[in-house]
């Protein structure tokens, strides 16, 4: 099991009276034996410090993560900490996002991702990265044969920078795990390099376009992809402009579908036809698990498809959707009422048992956790019935 050890009382120290000697450091995390996580997010560590941290990293042995996000690194402190994690601490896992790295620090990243073979997880998100950084690590994840996750967004690929990634993605075998979440640089043409990339990729299962505001021409370019792909498993699209246009593409292309099990299109300006076309396409794909639609304005008479479209589906277990809405929809028709009472209710009446079966067949978790007394009023009315 993994110990985790949180350096939170030694930053505090370091805030008040800031050490300079890597001596002062908690005695457990320079003698421990036992694998170490370090968690310094947001804790205003600054380049000095960091040069404190780095001869530490230089003599540890059991660090296998490194969290230091949201801090003021820069581009020499990041570089420090991304040689020193070279040695011989067997780092999995390291989070630099949100600490104005530059390609400096990008460059020092891309050789740890090179040559660091235990490496596992890298994100470096929001680090103002320009192409020089960005190219460099897309040249390490073209050799890596080790790297499973990679967070890239925020740092505005743009067009060169998509290129040089999709050039890795199409050499890469280890990554799984792909973000370019609120990276806003990211149009048509450069979702199209992204599309061809993952025609060829067989080993990324998760994918996260998440605010990159795509238009639905881009949404209508990934929607393709899911008739070919058969490796992704989740796929995060929110807070984009799909709109109708795009959910009806998505649609399509999921009916056939039989791999991805999460579609997150949360804030998409999905309008009625949009969601009509995702409820009938609930109707008969057999894989997803989960869809979100939180905040698409969604009224009472798009709540009704995707309330209709339940008693088709076996394997969704969550549609989250507005509550207010479904709340609001479900007191104005006392039709869909029942409906979604007789969704959740066992033959045999036995409300553990009920409650059991709504984890898997109702729509939303934070409407079964406000509202059960719907669910409890019309058991009581069905069993009177019954009597």
């Amino acid at each position: 099991m993994l110990g985790e050890v949180r350096m939170k009382e030694c930053l505090t120290q370091t805030n008040e009276k800031r050490i300079e000697s890597v001596n002062e450091l908690p005695d457990e995390l320079r003698r421990g034996t036992e694998n170490i996580s370090l968690h310094l997010e947001n804790k205003g560590i600054d380049p000095v410090f960091s040069f404190f941290l780095c001869r530490f990293l230089r003599d540890c042995s059991n660090v296998v993560c490194l969290s230091i996000c949201s801090n003021f690194l820069g581009p020499d402190g990041a570089a420090a900490i991304a040689r020193a994690l070279d040695g011989k601490a067997p780092i999995q896992t390291v989070n630099f996002a949100g600490n104005g790295i530059g390609s400096k620090g990008a460059l020092a990243v891309a050789s740890l991702i090179k040559d660091k073979k235990t490496l596992k997880s890298v994100d470096v998100s929001d680090n103002g990265i320009s192409f020089e950084g960005i190219e460099a690590i897309c040249n390490a994840l073209e050799v890596c044969s080790f790297l499973k996750c990679i967070h890239i967004g925020g740092n505005s690929l743009g067009f060169l920078g998509v290129r040089s990634l999709s050039r890795a993605l199409t050499n890469n075998r280890s990554l799984t795990t792909l973000s370019l979440a609120y990276d806003r640089s990211i149009g048509f043409e450069e979702i199209r390099l992204l599309v061809i990339a993952m025609r060829s990729n067989r080993s990324i299962c998760d994918l996260s376009l998440k605010n990159c505001l795509i238009q639905p021409d881009g949404i209508v370019e990934i929607a393709g992809l899911l008739y070919e792909n058969k490796a992704l498993i989740r796929l995060d699209l929110g807070e984009n402009i799909s709109g109708s246009y795009g959910a009806l593409a998505l649609s399509k292309a999921l009916v056939n579908n039989v791999t991805l099990r999460y579609l997150n299109l949360e804030s998409n300006f999905i309008g009625e036809q949009g969601v009509k076309a995702l409820a009938a396409m609930l109707k008969r794909n057999s894989s997803l698990e989960n869809l979100c639609l939180m905040r698409n304005s969604m009224v009472a008479s798009k709540t009704s498809y995707l309330i209709d479209s339940m008693q088709y589906n076996i394997t969704l277990v969550g549609t989250c959707i507005d509550d207010i809405e479904l709340d609001k929809y479900l007191t104005q028709n006392r039709w869909a009422r029942d409906e979604f009472i007789k969704a959740t209710y066992d033959m045999e009446g036995l409300l553990p048992h009920v409650l059991a079966r709504m984890q898997r067949t109702v729509m939303i978790h934070h409407y079964l956790m406000t509202r059960l007394d719907i669910v409890v009023s019309g058991l009581q009315s069905r069993s009177r019935i019954n009597k």
